[in-house]
């Protein structure tokens, strides 16, 4: 993330390319513009729908 060491995440399985899966990566985020990458260098990176970004914690 922001040309930072890159995070391995392992993704869980759904059992199908149709069932929708949900996963939570904990970044830390600069008060900016921010620019996160995902892929997979030795197979198809997963199929990524949306990301959200809850609020600043109170």
């Amino acid at each position: 993330m922001n040309n930072g060491p890159a995070q391995t995440v392992t993704f869980g399985t759904t059992g199908s390319f149709s069932a929708p899966g949900e996963q939570t990566v904990p970044l830390t985020l600069v008060a900016d513009n921010n620019t996160i990458t995902i892929t997979n260098p030795s197979a198809a990176a997963p199929d990524v729908d949306a990301v959200t970004v809850p609020g600043a914690p109170s």
